[in-house]
């Protein structure tokens, strides 16, 4: 008699506490369990393993949850893998945001074993398949691992939400949504914008290239934008101040926010 296959689970967290109580669990329920600590260590796990489901974190060093799903999300060799993110950071926007990277399901710490356990069912019910890679560890789209990496696609859900984020916060909690912009979505869709077309756009074509293709030198070899949905603003309605190159090393770039008084000042907000 043919015994039928386990179903393997990939378990992404950094904590070993939840990974040994996780991966018990699992174990008792009769899958099988692989384990990553860091973000880049489950894209590999993926590759190499090509789990039929992937139990997410949010927090986790390298790249966070949220890169790692739009990633597997954006290649059509892993996109029809179930997607399952839990997290300690049980907030709507957290939930809707993981939603939008591409997530099947998303499961708030602390948690039910039995509501993981249903979830987890669902999802590998629901599965229908995906495409391997090739014998050379190439992508079908042809892409390698190291570009699949740079291609993470939470740049429209972050920088569409900076307004209603906004209602009621403090002065602080806007200089933390900068510091998030300036370190995340705007850094990320830079160097998507650069891995295609070889370089960062210049002061001159300014962040406006992360929307609409420039037409005015140096062009790009291949914009495969838009990066961004929308003009990027800080908390106080004021563009983002972009220039290439920059002049603060170790940045390529200086990018930053001019603060509440909308000049430069000791209260900007900067990448370096």
């Amino acid at each position: 008699m043919t015994q039928t296959p386990r179903t393997r689970i990939l378990l992404v967290d950094d904590e070993p506490s939840i990974v040994k109580m996780v991966g018990k669990r699992l174990q008792v329920e009769g899958y099988e369990t692989l384990v990553a600590m860091d973000g880049q260590e489950a894209l590999e796990k993926v590759r190499l393993e090509r789990p039929d489901l992937v139990i997410l974190d949010l927090m986790l060093p390298k790249l966070n949850g949220y890169e790692v799903c739009a990633m597997l999300k954006k290649d059509p060799a892993f996109q029809k893998i179930p997607i399952m993110m839990f997290t300690a950071k049980a907030q709507e926007k957290d939930e809707r945001l993981g939603l939008d990277c591409g997530a099947d399901a998303y499961l708030a710490k602390p948690f039910k074993a039995q509501d993981m356990l249903d979830k987890i069912k669902a999802l590998v019910n629901s599965t229908q398949g995906f495409t391997p890679l090739d014998k050379g560890g190439q992508h079908p789209t042809g892409f390698t691992l190291i570009e699949l990496m740079l291609v993470i696609v939470i740049i429209a859900a972050l920088a569409a939400m900076v307004v209603p984020r906004l209602a009621g916060r403090s002065e602080e909690a806007k200089s933390g949504i900068v510091r998030a912009d300036i370190k995340g979505n705007l850094a990320v869709a830079l160097r998507l914008y650069e891995v295609d077309s070889g370089r960062y756009p210049t002061s001159e074509q300014g962040l406006g290239a992360l929307l609409v293709k420039p037409v005015n030198p140096p062009l790009p070899s291949n914009w495969k934008g838009p990066y961004l949905e929308e003009t990027p603003l800080d908390p106080w309605g004021k563009p983002y101040v972009y220039h290439c190159p920059g002049t603060h090393p170790p940045k390529d770039y200086d990018l930053y926010s001019l603060g509440p008084d909308g000049v430069e000042s000791a209260d900007d907000i900067t990448n370096w």
